[in-house]
């Protein structure tokens, strides 16, 4: 470009190179630019349900040792009756083909068991496992006592009294109907006089 000097003529304007320019930058604005990488959305993974295991009825072993109620025809155990207090046996639910089983620790040597169930003798066995079977009155209905002997020879020889087991059991049968309860008889009282000296005697009450 050229410009006129107040004398009329040309003046030349000095050329200027890139470098020679002011370099201008906000304040304010950040030497670089922050880069976002974008967030994955989380995908989430289904919980598999939890698998219910049904609660098994438990089963005695056959390590067992104590007296058993056991079913006679199977041989399955029913119940470990227990020695401290009374035992409560439903026919509804174990039957009725009951027998008693008697099981000894290994260090125990037994040769024979006598049963006596309510007083009376009720049979013996000579050998393991040691049973009290084919007796009609252990599903009886009621209280009943057993007393389990052991000898320390076959055919009830020698007495182990140190080893004697008591049991007591109840057998009920959970599908009766419960018995009614009694109900209470009410009285009629007759009006007596106005002479408060009057008693009432019993034969005065009449049922309602």
């Amino acid at each position: 470009p050229v410009t006129t000097s107040p004398t009329g003529g040309p003046t030349a304007l000095p050329s200027l190179s890139p470098s020679d320019l002011p370099s201008v930058r906000p304040s304010n604005m950040p030497s670089s630019l922050p880069t976002t990488s974008p967030t994955a959305t989380p995908t989430s993974t289904p919980t598999a349900s939890p698998t219910v295991v049904p609660t098994l009825k438990p089963t005695l072993g056959s390590d067992v040792e104590g007296v058993l109620l056991i079913q006679q025809t199977t041989e399955e155990i029913l119940m470990l009756l227990s020695t401290e207090v009374s035992n409560l046996v439903d026919i509804s639910m174990l039957g009725t083909d009951l027998a008693i089983e008697v099981r000894y620790a290994p260090e125990i040597d037994v040769g024979s068991v006598m049963f006596n169930l309510d007083g009376t003798f009720s049979g013996f066995s000579n050998k393991a496992p040691f049973r009290m079977v084919d007796n009609p009155n252990l599903s009886a209905l009621g209280d009943h006592s057993l007393l389990i002997t052991p000898h320390s020879g076959i055919n009830l020889v020698n007495p182990l009294n140190p080893l004697v087991q008591f049991v007591e059991i109840t057998v009920v049968d959970g599908t009766e109907a419960p018995s009614p309860a009694p109900t209470e008889e009410t009285f009629f009282v007759p009006p007596v006089d106005d002479d408060d000296s009057v008693m009432l005697s019993p034969d005065r009450l009449i049922p309602t």
